[in-house]
Order: C-alpha cells, then sequence, then structure tokens
C-alpha cells in the first residue's frame, strides 16, 4: 500500500482499494470509520491524504445526493414522457388567457391535427385555431369556467381547423390548476370525436329522412283521394261549361263568363294533375328522350315566357346519353324550375341551363348518396337570383309550401318535380345562399350508347304557370 494509505491508521479495517498516490478513484460503496458507517453510491476521486477529512467526506456527500437527486428527475421526467406518450388524447398545458401560447402539447397532435408540437406552440393561438362558428361559444364557457369559485373544470366540445384545412371535432376536459384559490394555467386533454359526431348527424339525418318519408306518404294518399273526386267534379263542371257555350250564338255576351269558367276548370286540371303526380298515382308513361332536345324546345318557349329582363343561356354536352322518363313530367321539371328562378330575379339576372355527364361511384356519399353506380345524366339551372336561407331551402320540396303568397303559388311545383325524379330512380341538389343566386341539379340514370331515343312531341304551354 503507497505511503498516503497510513492515514487510515485511526480506522477500523476499511473495505476500500486504492489504486495510486494522488488522486485515485474510489472503487468502493461502503468506508467504515470509527463515527459509523458512510454509504457511497459513485465513484469518485479525489487526493487521499484529503479525501477522509471530514469536510472533504461531506462535500463528497452532497455531490452524491445531488446526483442521485438528478438521476431521479430525470427518471420521473421519461416515465412521465412515456405516460404521456401512452394516452390516447392530446395532452397541454395553457395559460388562462386565450391570446397567449400554449406552455406545453404532447406528440399526439400529430396525427389528430397535423402540426407538430413544435408547430402548435409557435403558430397562431388555439383560440385563433377555433372553428369560426364555434369560437364565441367556447371563449364564453372558458371564460365562466375561469371566472367561477365553483368551477375546477372547463368540459366543451367543440371545432378545430387541421393543418390540411380540415375539421376535427375535439371533446376537452381540462383542470383549473389554482394556488390559494388563484386559477393559473389549464391542464387538460383533447379527445378526437370527428367519428362520433358525423355517425350522431348521420342518425340525426337518418331520423329526419323517415319523419319526412311518413309525412310525405300520408300527404301523398290524401291527395291522391282529393284529387280523384275533385277530378271527377271537374270533368262535370268542364263538360256543361262546354255544352252551354257551344248552345250560345257566336257573340253572345255570357261566352265570355262561360271561357273564364272553361279558363278556371283548366288551371284547376293542372292542380290535380300535379296532386296525382305527387301521390304516385297519375299514369305515367316512359321514354327514351334525349335530354339536349327538350332543353332546346324549352329555350324557344322561355323566350316567349319569362321577362325581356331575364337572360337565358343553354350549354349542352354532347354525345349526351339518353334517359328513361316522361317527356311530360321532364319539361314540367324544367319549366317549374325556370318559373321559380324568375321569382328569384325581380330586377333581371341569367338563366343557365347546363347538360353535362357525372359518373356515380359505389358507395357515393353527398349528392350521389342513394344513386346507382355508373353514368348519370346532369341538368343543371341556376340563376343570379336572391338565393334563399338555410330554412327555405330545407323545406322546398315540402308539398304546399311556398314563399310566392297563396295568390301566387300551390306550394306543389318542386314537390311533384321530386317526386317525378325519384320515380326514374334520380335525384335533385339544391345549392343556394342568400344574395347569391341558386343551384338546381339534377341525375339521372342513362340508358346504354346505341339505345335511340324516342322522338318526343313539341312541348306546347299556354303560360310557365302551366
Amino acid at each position: 500500500m503507497p505511503e498516503e494509505g497510513r492515514a487510515t491508521r485511526g480506522l477500523r479495517p476499511p473495505l476500500l482499494r486504492l489504486s495510486g498516490a494522488g488522486r485515485v478513484w474510489l472503487n468502493i460503496l461502503l468506508l467504515v470509520a470509527p463515527a459509523g458507517v458512510m454509504v457511497l453510491g459513485y465513484r469518485a476521486y479525489a487526493s487521499i491524504r484529503a479525501r477522509f477529512q471530514p469536510q472533504s467526506l461531506h462535500r463528497l456527500n452532497e455531490k452524491m445526493e445531488e446526483s442521485a437527486h438528478t438521476r431521479l428527475l430525470r427518471e420521473a421526467q421519461a416515465k412521465y414522457r412515456s405516460l404521456v406518450g401512452d394516452v390516447p388524447a392530446i395532452v397541454y398545458i395553457s395559460p388562462l388567457r386565450d391570446d397567449s401560447p400554449w406552455s406545453y402539447v404532447s406528440p399526439q397532435i400529430a396525427p389528430v391535427l397535423g402540426f407538430s408540437p413544435e408547430e402548435w406552440l409557435a403558430g397562431p393561438t388555439w383560440r385563433d385555431r377555433l372553428h369560426p362558428e364555434d369560437r364565441e361559444r367556447v371563449m364564453t364557457e372558458r371564460a365562466q369556467a375561469t371566472g367561477s369559485d365553483q368551477k375546477e373544470a372547463f368540459v366543451s366540445e367543440y371545432r378545430l381547423l387541421a393543418k390540411d384545412a380540415r375539421v376535427v371535432w375535439v371533446s376537452d376536459e381540462a383542470t383549473i390548476v389554482r394556488r390559494e384559490d388563484q386559477p393559473l394555467f389549464y391542464r387538460g386533454v383533447l379527445l378526437d370525436v370527428t367519428r362520433r359526431k358525423q355517425a350522431e348527424a348521420d342518425k340525426d339525418a337518418l331520423e329526419l329522412q323517415l319523419l319526412q318519408a311518413h309525412k310525405m306518404g300520408a300527404i301523398g294518399e290524401l291527395a291522391g283521394g282529393v284529387a280523384h273526386d275533385f277530378n271527377n267534379l271537374l270533368s262535370v263542371i268542364r263538360n256543361y261549361a262546354q255544352f252551354v257555350d257551344d248552345e250560345l250564338d257566336h257573340g253572345d255576351p255570357k261566352k265570355e263568363d262561360l271561357a273564364e269558367i272553361l279558363k278556371a276548370s283548366e288551371r284547376a286540371t293542372a292542380l290535380v294533375r300535379q296532386l296525382l303526380t305527387f301521390s304516385r298515382k297519375e299514369i305515367v308513361n316512359p321514354e327514351l328522350i334525349d335530354l339536349n332536345q327538350l332543353v332546346g324546345e324549352l329555350q324557344t318557349l322561355l323566350k316567349r315566357a319569362l321577362r325581356e329582363s331575364i337572360t337565358t343561356v343553354v350549354r349542352l354536352e354532347e354525345d349526351l346519353a339518353a334517359v328513361e322518363m316522361d317527356p311530360g313530367q321532364v319539361h314540367q321539371l324544367l319549366l317549374n324550375l325556370a318559373v321559380n328562378a324568375q321569382d328569384g330575379m325581380p330586377d333581371g339576372g341569367t338563366l343557365v341551363f347546363e347538360t353535362s355527364t357525372v359518373h356515380v361511384e359505389p358507395n357515393a356519399i353527398g349528392p350521389f348518396e342513394g344513386l346507382e353506380p355508373g353514368p348519370h345524366a346532369c341538368i343543371t339551372v341556376s340563376d343570379t337570383g336572391m338565393g334563399m336561407s338555410a330554412e327555405v331551402k330545407s323545406r322546398i320540396f315540402e308539398p304546399f309550401f311556398t314563399t310566392k303568397g297563396r295568390a301566387s303559388g300551390t306550394g306543389l311545383g318542386l314537390s311533384t318535380v321530386y317526386g317525378a325524379i325519384k320515380r326514374a330512380g334520380g335525384d335533385i341538389a339544391v345549392y343556394s345562399l342568400e344574395g347569391l343566386g341558386t343551384t338546381f341539379k339534377v341525375y339521372l340514370p342513362t340508358r346504354p350508347q346505341g339505345v335511340t331515343p324516342t322522338p318526343t312531341r313539341p312541348f306546347l304551354a299556354k303560360s310557365p304557370q302551366a
């Protein structure tokens, strides 16, 4: 043993090994001294002369305790990160001020919203990423939670805008961390609930469709029964008026009165026909027809029927496949849409008719949902009028619903159109915003190429109201 080792003569047999003079490494865990046993958890080196002085041992103890605390802190941080990383939600810490950046956000934000934690913390604030329609409500809820002494948490569901502009529904549950009853910050989790919200919306839509179907069916049965009886009465009125008219001389003034009676009976007959079409009790004769030809015929008619302030534009796709439908119903369909467009443009505007082909994929959603896969002919009727509100748009296909007043409309035009399109295996979609016009898109299944459409008879209408 080196000479420096004599410093240990006053000690009990030490459990240590010295590897050299001067500064050496201690390869031991226990040091036995007269005062007791000291636990040394790490290797350390110092001069042997100074190593066993009380002050040196005290400093060595402090360093080793500090190292142990650092190691425990790092282990705790690693366990916390691992725990947060395994949580299937976004963990965050945010200040009370909504216009301040968050202090922390977990890596789970990347698969949900597309942002890395660094991008989220450095970019716009959480408030700026709220969906505009939810922002005011969520800000109010959060302010109420922060300002109340009774609330210890903030719970809400709202929409966030993802990095790729997607809309993501989240459930936010945050604890308000307080010190001496003073709120300091939020510590919470965000859970992606987009699928649940979509499922709830689909369920509500299906329930509404079912309710609407029951209502339409009941109204249809009622309308069909009334229409048949009313049609019989009209036949009597019309026939007897015609008999009297035939017996009167040509210059008889009573013929004018009879002409008004016959004209009113014709309008009533047209109304009955609409009721029967809506109730699906009218006999229809579906034929293979060329939509381009029908739209061309309608353009000629509309030049005389619509106001001069309305400009009509027609764009037809060449070689459009034929569709199978009653030609009279197609004419009625287009004429109803044209008259409604004119009513929506009191100061004039542009009315556009377009034909095109769209291909519906299996399990398609949106406007193609429910259509058979394959090619469909699309008739687009758009105007530059006043548009309509969301409430009106949700009811336009309801029977007897009208915005024109009792003297101007029956409320059966669009409901009849809807029924005729549905019977032909098609569908109709409407897009409208107040002040920005309205667009209707009618989708009808086409027939195979090579099938020759049936030549349509020229459509003669006395007035657009017919």
